[in-house]
């Protein structure tokens, strides 16, 4: 999994440059399955992502 924050970014990643689609946007695309996870979960994966680089 990537990252990319306003301080760096993982290989072949990087910011959005637009304002967040809504999850139907988003899942309007075959590539994406995209799903609402709480906070907790989302620093979860954010500092796992981080420390793999």
């Amino acid at each position: 999994m990537g990252w990319a924050d306003k301080n760096g970014s993982s290989p072949d990643t990087e910011l959005d440059l637009y304002s967040l689609k809504s999850l139907e946007d988003i899942n309007s695309d075959p590539e994406f399955s995209a799903v609402e996870i709480s906070k907790e979960d989302f620093e979860t994966y954010w500092h796992l992502a981080k420390s793999k680089g």
